[in-house]
């Protein structure tokens, strides 16, 4: 209690961990009994809205996840494996345009049934719970929804391609004749922007695309938009009191970033391993074993299998990326006697995988790691 008091009272650390901590602390997580969350897999998004619709649902309460038809409780794995699994699904809902470079999509029947607040809400749940954010959008568009400014590079985020083709037109154009052209080529189009296509000169080129970037990306998807942040503020005023604050740092959350994409060396510092006795029959039977899960990660590294170590990590976890403040604890491999008929187990709940003593060949255990990985389907085992 005294720590959460500090925490609130306290400016926040100017780092992304920092902020969140401070935002969590000011959020006041409730104490009291897990409120039931029960979803179904195959409709995540739509279970998950009825979930939470219902008159009594606090997203402060603490909850456990329940897929239903399926056997485990949720002591964290459950829920990590939710969480990434919605983030999915609301990118496909509300979001287009390529992986890495996400824009909101023009939707007014899910404007009408305010999807776009809700799917702000659950973005916003998912953070404050240590999941992932949405780390999808187009930069120039979190910048703008963050009260920045854009510098238009290109225009790969315009989705459609026909738009696409008339900002190429523009941009290409080198000549007054070669701009005049352009505009009169599209003048239809740029009228019905809120544009009159009249005496611009090329000089003025760069700022006509920013505005009809501006306009394609954010005014023309603006109650989206509205609608989204009003979620977000739903948890904690989330935007308002955490965001804003600190734009920079929670562009991580909302934008692709290289430099969060889980290496071998960074994955290998979250694990303990917890061999037996030096010169034990055991521990010669366990250097075999962790031999082979290393090499198979140093291979999934290399991009050379059908898998990836985000792929093992939401096997081990439930979650394919590291949370925005850690797991809550160390990641764990433990060993069982051999056995030449069952695949590595995971238990996502206490981050533990437990390897078979006695595996000596790496591409035995790479084939055994890949069908544990693609055969669970799911949370492996709670």
């Amino acid at each position: 209690m005294a720590i959460r008091e500090s925490l609130e009272s306290s400016e926040p650390e100017p780092s992304l961990e920092g902020i969140l901590k401070w935002w969590v602390a000011r959020s006041h997580l409730k104490d009291g009994a897990p409120v039931s969350v029960v979803v179904h897999r195959g409709k995540l998004l739509q279970s998950t809205f009825r979930a939470v619709s219902r008159p009594n649902f606090n997203f402060l309460l603490p909850f456990h996840v329940s897929f239903s038809g399926e056997i485990g409780d949720d002591l964290g794995g459950p829920k990590r494996e939710f969480f990434r699994e919605l983030m999915k699904a609301i990118k496909e809902a509300i979001l287009e345009g390529p992986d890495s470079n996400k824009v909101f999509r023009h939707d007014i029947s899910l404007l009408h049934k305010k999807t776009y607040e809700t799917c702000g809400t659950l973005v916003a749940w998912s953070i404050l719970n240590g999941g992932p954010g949405l780390p999808v959008f187009n930069t120039d568009l979190f910048s703008l929804m963050t009260g920045g400014d854009i510098d238009v590079q290109d225009f790969t985020s315009v989705v459609d391609s026909d738009v696409r083709a008339i900002f190429l037109q523009i941009q290409e154009a080198t000549t007054e004749e070669q701009f005049e052209e352009a505009l009169s080529k599209n003048s239809d189009w740029l009228l019905n922007q809120g544009l009159a296509p009249y005496n611009l000169k090329i000089d003025r080129k760069d700022e006509l695309l920013k505005i009809l970037f501006k306009n394609e990306i954010y005014f023309r998807v603006h109650s989206e938009i509205s609608q989204f942040i009003d979620g977000l503020n739903r948890v904690g005023n989330f935007h308002t009191s955490a965001i804003l604050r600190a734009a920079k740092e929670f562009k991580t959350l909302f934008t692709p970033n290289p430099v969060n994409h889980l290496t071998f060396s960074g994955l290998r510092q979250m694990y303990k391993i917890e061999f037996s006795p030096v010169g034990s029959n055991h521990r010669q039977q366990e250097d075999e074993a962790i031999y082979c899960f290393e090499s198979f990660c140093s291979d999934c590294e290399a991009g050379i299998l059908e898998v990836s170590l985000e792929d093992l990590l939401a096997f081990w976890t439930g979650a394919s990326e590291v949370p925005p403040l850690g797991f809550d604890h160390k990641l764990r491999i433990t060993f069982n006697e051999n056995s030449q008929y069952l695949l590595p187990i995971a238990h996502t709940c206490t981050l533990v995988i437990r390897l078979w003593r006695g595996y000596n060949d790496p591409d035995q255990f790479r084939c055994d790691m890949i069908k544990a990985i693609t055969w669970t389907g799911g949370f492996h085992l709670a």
